[in-house]
Formats: C-alpha cells, structure tokens, sequence
C-alpha cells in the first residue's frame, strides 16, 4: 500500500510540472505498471548470486580476515575493512549498489555500504571498504548488490523509481518538487534528468523486463552457493589465540585461524 501511495505521489508531482516528455513516459509506465496483467506488486527475492565476497584486513588486500569452517568471516565491531565481490554476471555496463544487511535485537536493519559503482561486461569485479558498526556479538551480516536504479530498495525497479526520478528532476527545466538529492542521481555527475530515465528503463524488472533487469543477490562463499556471513565476534577471540568459541544459532564451536591470500584466490 505504501508503495503503491509513493507511486501516486510522484505520479501527481510530474502531472504539475507539465513538462510534456516527462508526462507522457509516466503515463506509459503506468500503464505497464498496474494495467498489464502479473504487474510487480511485491518485491522480488533476493537470490544468491554469482559474486564471491572476500574480506581482507589490509588496504592491499593480502591479508584474509579470519574464517569458520563453514567458511564465514569473523570481525570486530567499530573496525574497517576491506572487501571485494568478484565474478559479478548479473548485471552488464550499469550503476549497482551493495548494501549490508544485519538483524541486531531483533530489528532489520539495511545500510549502503557504496553509494554506486559502475560494473562493465560480466564478470564484473568491485572493491570497496566499511567499518563494522558498534553491533552485539553474535550479530550476522551479509552483503547484496543490485541495481543502483532501485531507488526506493524494495527489490524491483518499476514505476515508484521512476516518480522518484521525477520528483528530484535537476536541473531542470522545470525542477522536480523535491528538488536534487545525490541518492537519487544514479551516474553522480550532478543532475537527475534523462539518463536517470534510461537507466530505470534498462534495469526495469517488469513486465516488461528491461535488457539489464536483475534482482538483488546476495554475494556469496567461495565455494557453496550460500550466502557468505560477516559474523561480530568479541575482540580477545583474534590475534595469538588462534581460535574463538562463539555461539552462533545457540550451539557450535567455531575456529579461526589466521593466514594470509592474494587478491581473487
């Protein structure tokens, strides 16, 4: 419901600015919106993806942060990291984001860890860095990329993009009612206006699929198609010890052990 009123929302905000174009494309996408039959209304899964997260300690990324046997990271709270994401196919010569996404207390929280990146020809290979925040021990993170042009993140790229894209419309003319806001400029270059459009339109999920469409997808282990975990864990289980004891999902013992790797192992 909420996303359908945001819908109606930025619909109304470009019916005001009576600029023709942006009108007549919304109308259009409208229609394929909520006219055509099996129209998104629920946000797609998130799948595991072809991308293989690694963390590293050192900016050179020589240094692999410390993993379980089932081949999760261990880190500490309030500390940088290095990561990259390698052999990324899902999406082709477009802006993607990843973000961290963590469960702490019992609430959802979701976090932006790049604000865009630009990915050519599959594989594509990224690399970014991130602090850890203060979380309890035991917290569990995992990492998903997905289309940068999901404006809103509900996992789909449909009709609510394309009205934010209209309602920050910058420069102009004419100005979108919310005027320029960074986190809905997709390529960065200080504008919203056109290319914004081109870019909702490749990545649309549908109906119809645009030609660089995609869903969300969790980055994944090495070797397993499961979701690769960034596990908190208490600070005296690093270092000489060699070895930590944590209860993760209530039971197990988990060892670390420290060793070094180069880039893409």
């Amino acid at each position: 419901m909420a996303q359908f009123t945001s819908l109606i929302n930025g619909l109304g905000s470009v019916m005001r600015t009576n600029h023709p174009l942006l009108v007549a494309l919304v109308l259009l996408t409208f229609s394929l919106a909520v006219i055509v039959p099996g129209g998104h209304t629920e946000p797609y899964p998130i799948l595991v993806g072809k991308g293989i997260l690694y963390t590293y300690e050192n900016p050179e990324r020589t240094i692999e942060v410390q993993k379980d046997p089932s081949e999760n990271y261990g880190v500490l709270p309030s500390k940088t990291y290095y990561f990259n994401i390698t052999g990324i196919t899902e999406f082709d010569s477009t802006y993607i984001l990843v973000l961290a996404n963590y469960t702490a207390d019992t609430s959802k929280y979701i976090v932006k860890v790049i604000n865009r990146t630009y990915v050519e020809s599959p594989p594509s290979n990224i690399g970014f860095n991130w602090t850890i925040p203060d979380l309890p021990i035991t917290t569990s993170i995992n990492f998903m990329y997905g289309p940068k042009a999901d404006l809103n993140l509900d996992g789909a790229v449909s009709m609510v993009d394309l009205s934010l894209v209209s309602a920050h419309w910058y420069p102009g003319p004419p100005i979108g009612p919310l005027a320029y806001d960074p986190d809905y400029d997709i390529d960065g270059n200080g504008a919203i206006n056109m290319l914004e459009v081109s870019t909702v339109s490749a990545c649309w999920t549908g109906p119809p699929r645009g030609p660089s469409g995609s869903d969300w997808c969790y980055a994944k282990k090495a070797v397993a198609p499961n979701p690769r975990l960034l596990l908190v864990i208490p600070e005296v289980f690093l270092g000489s010890i060699g070895a930590i004891v944590a209860l993760f999902s209530g039971v197990g013992i988990k060892k670390f052990a420290r060793r070094k790797r180069t880039l893409n192992p």
